[in-house]
């Protein structure tokens, strides 16, 4: 495979913090929580300028996204103005009314799309015409989204008691992941070393690794279709192996190096914030390894991954730096990008609390991150809709490290 040029110019900034394996954690249990559920996306999505020939109001869009959803169901391959002037029609909005919303209105025809592709119901979801059951239900669940959709495009709906300035908002969320960024994007903070990669922990790295190495082994015993078997690659030529991983806030690409390119994977991609790291990994993820890799350089809150590309996507010592909010979007576009009929997982490896801390959370304001509780943690998966199927604790670190824990995931549906 080609080699990724690596030209900083070509790479795409965007805010978000590297990994770190902090060790001493300063206590910041009365601190409150980064940015979270109820964050605002950026200007670039709130509601257009009243331009339109009648301003929408939040209830407006909320519907308009569900005749979307109802439109796009049976002609999704309309285009856009022709979907926006069914609608109008549709809800009697009168002609023109969205003209002024297309911004809007491509963000959410992306969304309701993605929506549509992973809704796929089952026999057991329907009745005997064929159609969905517990029609109520369903209605509820497309009204939580649609109020959901509308607050994160910017949106006030009646019920919402919040009543903080949504620029303010906006800009407390960029802060937190430029002052990340910042952070790791610094050499004198983190060079781009193994050691500068945890922290001043380099003599764990060998230890990270074998423990990694078997929790993957023991993934492949329970789960036979997981098109990763450790003691099967070697000898596979690059015609006859497609699989791929991604590992997800890579720094110079550690884990790439020494855990999944070994595993007999034919492409790895490489996705970190931070380009003075990324261009770094070639050199040090060697010429073999590095003409099988593609370098992506974005934080893990803007990162699609390809859709059905993944037998495995690694995320390790990231997930703490993105908020409540962003780390279920991420897991769910994900879940989009793992390969079907059980051959794919997500795997997290990051630091938790101690099971005998008093807080849910800790808040480290020098490197934008949070390291949760494990019941914390596991309680944003589920919220994703993935279902644990492998967890083990790291064992041989030094005790003044956080505990480190290693999570398999899967979809609900394949578990």
């Amino acid at each position: 495979m080609a080699h990724c040029t690596l030209d900083r110019n070509q790479f795409h900034h965007i805010k978000m913090g590297k990994k770190k394996n902090r060790n001493r954690g300063v206590d910041y249990s009365d601190e409150q929580p980064p940015p979270s559920d109820d964050a605002t996306p950026s200007a670039s999505t709130k509601k257009a300028s009243n331009n339109s020939t009648r301003s929408l109001s939040s209830e407006d869009m909320i519907n308009v996204r569900s005749e979307m959803k109802n439109i796009l169901l049976k002609y999704p391959d309309k285009p856009d103005d022709w979907v926006a002037r069914s609608i109008e029609k549709n809800l009697k909005l009168g002609k023109k009314t969205l003209q002024s919303y297309d911004q809007e209105l491509s963000a959410m025809r992306n969304k309701v799309e993605m929506e549509i592709d992973s809704e796929e119901p089952t026999e057991d979801d329907q009745d005997e015409d064929g159609q969905v059951d517990e029609e109520e239900e369903d209605r509820k669940r497309q009204e939580a989204r649609a109020r959901a959709e509308a607050r994160m495009m910017g949106y006030k709906l009646e019920d919402d008691d919040n009543d903080d300035d949504d620029d303010d908002d906006d800009d407390n969320e960029s802060e937190w992941y430029q002052k990340a960024l910042e952070y790791w994007d610094d050499d004198a903070t983190c060079p781009a070393t193994v050691n500068g990669m945890l922290g001043g922990f380099a003599s764990i790295s060998a230890i990270d690794i074998i423990a990694s190495k078997e929790f993957v082994s023991d993934l492949c015993s329970i789960r036979p279709n997981l098109n990763f078997q450790p003691n099967q690659r070697e000898d596979d030529s690059d015609d006859n192996n497609d699989t791929c991983a991604c590992e997800c806030g890579s720094g110079i690409g550690r884990v790439s190096k020494n855990l999944l390119l070994p595993l007999g994977f034919a492409r790895c991609d490489l996705v970190e914030v931070s380009a003075r790291l990324l261009e770094a990994s070639p050199e040090y993820l060697g010429n073999v390894f590095a003409s099988k890799c593609r370098f992506f350089c974005m934080g893990l809150q803007q990162f699609e991954p390809f859709p059905q590309m993944y037998d495995v996507i690694w995320i390790q010592w990231a997930i703490c730096y993105l908020t409540d909010f962003d780390i279920v979007r991420f897991l769910k576009r994900c879940a989009l990008g793992l390969k079907s009929n059980q051959r794919g997982v997500v795997v997290l490896k990051e630091n938790t609390l101690s099971s005998d801390a008093d807080e849910a959370f800790v808040l480290d304001r020098d490197d934008s991150s949070v390291t949760r509780s494990l019941p914390y943690l596991l309680h944003l998966v589920k919220l994703a809709g993935f279902t644990v199927l492998l967890q083990k604790k790291q064992t041989d670190f030094p005790d003044d490290l956080y505990p480190v824990h290693m999570i398999a995931l899967v979809l609900d549906e394949d578990s």
